[in-house]
């Protein structure tokens, strides 16, 4: 510890932000100053790469979340001799959002970013004494991308540079987070209109079923979505499959009065589904409601049938380029 005897470590908590410091005798410290091999600002950078929002994703919602890591491996690099006010400031985007919550607007409509160290959200001073030191250890400066508006988010790459600072007021700027790389947000063209979908079945008699392989009459339901014009649309259908194996056979929800022998089985496009697979659903020709047209049937898969309550549940996942 630059060979200065009496030295203690403390590790201080301001509000919700942690800091690491070194309190170090008074001869130790002559100014401010860098540490530590460091003698100007440090630059460390977040990348998000490419990002996919959906259209219905909340206000509110975080995105992605990107950590800078530790400066200077996460050994001190900067402090002073005297009292000082350290700040953490805003650079690049300084416009607060309509969300507010510290998230502040970016080039692209409707994604806001928020930048925080140790959960503490930028902008915001802290009163240190003097003599210490600052470190910022593991994770470093934590940067979020937050959906700030409804609807659909607008499309483009992110605008790079210094998204924030970190520095000893009237003394100099000790720290930088940046963006860097490619950020590019693409916004989902679709929304589900309705996350819950009732299909009724109906009552079937048991003599319908006449072996394995044997089915009831086809049911017709939909997924309704409203979406842009051109967007490919593909869905995954899942759920409890059945323990016949037979493709795209759902197990009856477990109860005591469930029958047995049965399965539903779920088809598209006259074929039975392959559960957790994405199917191409087509593409929109225009802007609006667009149903993915499906259909169900109890389906026989045991030498036996028993009557009872024969209900399944599924679920399905979107996904839009």
């Amino acid at each position: 510890m630059l060979g200065v005897q009496r030295t203690l470590i403390r590790f201080f908590c301001f509000g919700s932000a942690a800091w690491a410091l070194t309190v170090l005798s008074n001869n130790a410290l002559a100014s401010c100053r860098f540490y530590n091999g460091v003698s100007s600002a440090l630059t460390r950078t977040v990348n998000f790469g490419t990002l996919i929002v959906q259209r219905d994703t909340p206000i509110g919602t975080v995105l992605a979340t990107a950590n800078t890591g530790a400066y200077n491996g996460g050994r001190y690099f900067y402090g002073c001799s005297v009292n000082y006010v350290h700040r953490f400031a805003m650079e690049q985007f300084r416009v607060i959002s309509a969300y507010g919550n510290n998230v502040y607007n970016t080039n692209i409509a409707g994604v806001g970013i928020r930048v925080l160290f140790f959960g503490g959200a930028m902008p915001y001073d802290v009163n240190f004494n003097g003599p210490s030191t600052v470190a910022l250890p593991e994770p470093g400066i934590t940067v979020q991308l937050v959906k700030t508006t409804s609807g659909a988010v607008g499309a483009g790459v992110l605008t790079n540079g210094r998204l924030a600072s970190g520095s000893i007021v009237n003394y100099f700027y000790a720290a930088y987070a940046s963006l860097s790389g490619t950020n590019t947000i693409i916004p989902v063209a679709c929304s589900v209109s309705n996350t819950s979908i009732p299909v009724p079945m109906g009552n079937v008699p048991r003599s319908q079923f006449t072996g394995p392989g044997s089915a009831g009459d086809e049911i017709n339901f939909s997924i309704p979505l409203d979406c842009d014009a051109n967007t490919r649309v593909k869905v995954a259908l899942d759920g409890n499959a059945h323990s016949s194996g037979i493709a795209g056979v759902l197990a009856l929800n477990a109860s005591p009065t469930a029958a047995t022998g049965v399965g539903v089985r779920l088809y598209y496009n006259n074929a039975p589904v392959t559960l957790r697979t994405p199917i191409a659903a087509g593409t929109t020709v225009s802007d609006g409601p667009y149903a993915i047209p499906l259909v169900a049937r109890y389906y026989q898969t045991d030498a036996s049938v028993t009557a009872g309550q024969a209900n399944s549940t599924a679920t399905f996942t979107m996904t839009y380029n």
